[in-house]
């Protein structure tokens, strides 16, 4: 398995509004920039992950989508990996989910 260099947000992506969020964003894109193999990990919302396949293998590397690409300006080589939340644990505040 390659190495990455992992930046992890709990919030779900694209947010207007959230200027920890930019920064998250735009530091993961800096060390892509720079030649380091860099995966932008953040949540996908509950309604977006009905997949199983989500679920088994939540760690699968994708382009950004274009709604996230042209909203943070980001490269091509970045990648990210939006891990699913299936919908009970989306919705509910406790001590293993928030």
């Amino acid at each position: 398995m390659n190495k990455h260099y992992i930046f992890f947000t709990r919030n779900t992506l694209p947010q207007p509004n959230a200027a920890h969020l930019v920064h998250d964003v735009n530091s993961a894109n800096a060390a892509a920039n720079l030649g380091y193999s860099t995966v932008l990990v953040y949540l996908h919302p509950p309604e977006k992950s009905l997949n199983p396949l989500d679920w088994l293998y939540p760690f699968r590397l994708q382009q950004p989508p274009e709604n996230l690409t042209k909203f943070y300006s980001i490269q091509d080589q970045l990648k990210v990996a939006p891990l699913a939340m299936p919908w009970p644990i989306g919705h509910m505040k406790g001590k293993l989910t928030s």
